[in-house]
């Protein structure tokens, strides 16, 4: 699970680099639901839970298929797919 945390009041800084992130991952919501139809506000809260789980996810397989430079060790998916 991710959670998005503000940015601190004394690091301005921190504020387009996170405004940044949450425009990404809206973009790419709202891509991925672009052509659907939504009869409830139910349904549509439902398919961008989904949408932002499956997002998280493939985060994570990116991670898990860095290679380790020094070795060529290749972890992750790859390893067990």
């Amino acid at each position: 699970m991710t959670a998005i945390m503000p940015t601190g009041v004394k690091k301005p800084k921190q504020k387009a680099s996170v405004e940044g992130s949450v425009g990404k991952i809206a973009t790419a919501v709202i891509a991925k639901l672009r052509n659907e139809i939504f009869t409830s506000l139910e349904s549509l809260n439902s398919a961008i839970r989904k949408a932002v789980e499956n997002l998280n996810h493939q985060k994570e397989l990116e991670k898990f298929k860095e290679t380790n430079k020094t070795t060529g060790i290749v972890r992750g998916a790859d390893y067990y797919g």
